[in-house]
């Protein structure tokens, strides 16, 4: 799908804004870049890089999307690591139990 940079940025940007909907219900695959950014920039869920890193992976998906750019293969990788680094960053953080907890039993309380 490299051979093909407008079908490759389709496709990543479209999975980077469902991801970014289900992850934090924004509401990114509806909407255009600039109205997205603008949500975006309204919300405390993403840091002020992460903001700005998603802001320049749309944008550029865009050009080549609509304005009909031609990147070079190393930058649709860059724009690709910078989708995944992004998920990387913002995945939930799994719920680890200490070896303590998973040695004792949980305490249940008597009544009476």
């Amino acid at each position: 799908m490299i051979q093909d940079p407008r079908l490759f940025c389709i496709e990543v940007s479209n999975i980077a804004r469902i991801y970014l909907e289900e992850r934090f219900n924004f509401h990114a695959p509806e909407r255009t870049t600039e109205e997205f950014l603008a949500e975006l920039q309204s919300t405390r869920l993403l840091a002020p890089d992460q903001k700005d890193s998603l802001g320049q992976f749309l944008q550029s998906c865009d050009l080549v999307k609509f304005a009909r750019f031609e990147p070079t293969e190393a930058a649709l990788h860059e724009l690709h690591d910078s989708a995944l680094r992004l998920v990387d960053e913002t995945q939930y953080d799994p719920i680890r139990a200490t070896d303590a907890d998973a040695a004792s039993p949980p305490v249940v309380a008597a009544n009476g």
